[in-house]
């Protein structure tokens, strides 16, 4: 079936542009650093403003929604109340500023993108998808292909690049190296955006109802980025890419040798995940698991489980203090704060690293952040697995289950705003009846008209 081409606004380049600029991330951060450039180090943030500011005045005038409103005002008011409890126990005005510089700007980004899409038509809506897949797996691949390259060829990536020691906080991109070879970045700051980017394109690839590749193309693609994966040496991103294949076989067995329904399976995928949940948090909050993977394995005990059993700990005998740090946090850049007087930004001042999901919001916004954050996920879970049409439910399980005692999403950019694309983009096309759109008109990708049942 062929689309019709509508006149795609302004807003809808916006959007585009953000998606090409988030591939290149790590170019654009080693130049910025070279030149010293500050308008290139804080591009994002200016871009996503002007985007957001747009948006608004757009919206106003089509007469903006009361749920944009609502949501904006529920959002800052949110915030304002932390800033307040953050300056009455005494927290320093600028990381209470990089703070909201770094959470506030993406919430209020998702709000504007969400509202932006409901603005559109539902082939426009469609035809843009269509495209934000295209693009994010075109780049996906082109970042596989160079981490793949990177593996094979260390020296000669390092050298290219001047880099003399593991870190490179000075050219504006992080490299590692683990059981003897290079923790590969392909086109972005680390390995962490880097792996999780192509687990991200795998699961696309696999589970989308939108773009129909030829079975050549598709398993080349899903084969690229499998082996991405497995060679990118990061084990979050490694242990979520097998659970998502078994995963998938058990679909397999349950709906075409059992004859389950898809939300059947669901449930069934929902409840291998509680555990996966309760593995995790056990793993990460006791020395236990870190003891017994030690006698077999010291070096990834120590670098995979260690580090973050101590800081958890530490995090949680600080926050358990009184009932005010337990509600709302001991405060913003406490914990994992950066030195903000100085040009780098990447010295650790003091206290413990909040390197996943779980300490960041416990330490910076207490259990209520936890709270707001599980509910909304599983939320979001519930409201997309009714009609998935881009794998966002496997995605959203993967952050709330595996990579959330292992990874902080929410500085994982710009993986951050790519699910944001995500999620908002299939629950706008949710509301999209895909037989009943236009059947006319020149459209780059064929259309695959399969919901679940």
């Amino acid at each position: 079936m062929k689309l019709v081409r509508h006149n795609i606004t302004i807003e809808g380049y916006l959007c585009l542009f953000i998606v090409i600029s988030l591939g290149f991330t790590g170019i654009i951060s080693y130049f910025a650093m070279l030149s010293d450039n500050r308008i290139l180090k804080l591009w994002k943030e200016a871009f996503v403003g002007l985007f957001s500011v747009y948006v608004l005045i757009t919206m106003y005038r089509r007469r903006i929604t009361y749920t944009t409103i609502y949501s904006l005002l529920v959002l800052i008011g949110g915030y304002v109340f932390y800033i307040i409890y953050n300056i009455s126990i005494g927290i320093p005005t600028e990381l209470i500023f990089y703070q909201c510089k770094n959470d506030l700007i993406v919430w209020v980004f998702a709000v504007c993108l969400y509202a932006f899409l409901q603005g559109m038509s539902d082939s426009e809506v469609y035809i843009c998808a269509a495209k934000i897949l295209n693009i994010v797996i075109g780049l996906g691949a082109l970042n596989a292909i160079c981490g793949i390259i990177q593996v094979l060829f260390p020296m000669l990536f390092l050298d290219i690049l001047g880099f003399n020691g593991a870190w490179g906080a000075g050219q504006g991109v992080m490299l590692f190296w683990s059981n003897g070879t290079i923790r590969p970045i392909g086109l972005q700051m680390g390995f962490v955006p880097y792996a999780t980017l192509c687990f991200f394109c795998f699961v696309i690839i696999w589970h989308n109802h939108i773009l129909d590749y030829a079975n050549k193309k598709k398993y080349s693609l899903l084969g690229l980025f499998g082996i991405a994966i497995v060679l990118s040496n990061y084990y979050t991103a490694t242990v979520g890419f097998f659970i998502f294949l078994v995963l998938m076989f058990i679909c397999f067995v349950l709906r075409h040798k059992l004859h389950y329904s898809y939300r059947e399976f669901l449930l069934v995928a929902f409840v291998v995940h509680i555990l996966i949940f309760s593995i995790f948090a056990y793993t990460t909050n006791a020395y236990d698991v870190y003891e017994w993977v030690a006698n077999y394995s010291p070096d990834k005990a120590y670098t995979s489980i260690y580090g973050r059993v101590l800081a958890h700990l530490s995090i949680m005998e600080s926050v358990t203090k009184n009932l005010d740090t337990i509600v709302f946090g001991v405060g913003f850049g406490v914990n994992g704060a950066y030195d903000l007087f100085k040009s780098s930004l990447l010295a650790v001042v003091g206290g413990f690293a909040t390197d996943s999901s779980y300490s960041y919001l416990l330490s910076n916004y207490g259990l209520t952040g936890i709270v707001l954050f599980v509910a909304a996920a599983l939320y979001w879970i519930d409201v997309n697995s009714k009609k998935d049409r881009l794998g966002v439910t496997y995605l959203l399980l993967y952050l709330l289950t595996v990579d959330f005692f292992f990874n902080n999403i929410f500085s994982n950019f710009p993986l951050n705003f790519l699910i944001i694309y995500l999620v908002t983009l299939n629950m706008r096309l949710l509301k999209v009846d895909i037989a009943s759109l236009p059947g006319s008109g020149d459209h780059h990708a064929k259309i695959k008209i399969h919901d679940h049942e």
